[in-house]
């Protein structure tokens, strides 16, 4: 009995070893620029033997596009919307970052525009010369594009002392005058706001 309690704790400690263990403490922010992006999730995805190889990212890191094949426009929208994030049928802007890979591709669909019932195809006749149609094509290349969230920054208003009411006040007011907005109810002494970082 006291063999087997032995053969499976090793072979529970080998099997935990096998897992690998993350360098702690574990940072986020695997480019160092103080902000999580596209760029750090796709490092977090390779932590657990995901990587995300297939996306052309845009020389800031905020966009991304991706080519998943061949396929009808509506199996193409089901395929962008299930990726995991926000990501969607790419438009003829979000294409600009893989464009000189293109010329091979004859078909490429486009995200359909909310005033038209058709999706949007890019046609090339050869030769790179390119057209837009709004119409139903059987099959053609399917591109998903991603865009990051706008940053947001936080401030918290605090008021102390016997004033604290008067200079939660004051402050707020200042934070609004600047661009901030308010988050929520604030308390008598405590106010939080937020603006689109810059």
């Amino acid at each position: 009995m006291r063999y087997l309690i032995t053969i499976v704790i090793a072979a529970l400690s080998l099997n935990a070893f096998g897992q690998g263990i993350p360098q702690l403490p574990y940072n986020p922010d695997e480019n160092g620029d103080g902000l999580i992006g596209v760029p750090d999730l796709q490092a977090l995805l390779s932590q657990y033997g995901l990587e995300f190889n297939s996306a052309v990212l845009s020389e800031d890191g905020e966009n991304a596009v991706v080519n998943i094949g061949d396929m009808s426009y509506p199996e193409c929208a089901s395929s962008c919307r299930n990726l995991p994030g926000f990501w969607s049928v790419a438009t003829l802007e979000d294409l600009g970052i893989v464009w000189s890979t293109l010329y091979s591709t004859y078909h490429i669909w486009l995200h359909r525009s909310d005033s038209s019932p058709n999706p949007g195809l890019l046609v090339n006749s050869g030769n790179n010369n390119w057209s837009v149609y709004e119409q139903m094509y059987s099959s053609a290349k399917c591109f998903c594009a991603a865009h990051e969230l706008p940053k947001v920054e936080y401030f918290k208003c605090i008021g102390y002392g016997s004033d604290a009411i008067e200079e939660c006040v004051l402050c707020a007011q200042q934070k609004v005058s600047e661009g901030w907005y308010p988050l929520s109810p604030s308390t008598a002494t405590t106010q939080d706001l937020w603006r689109w970082a810059e």
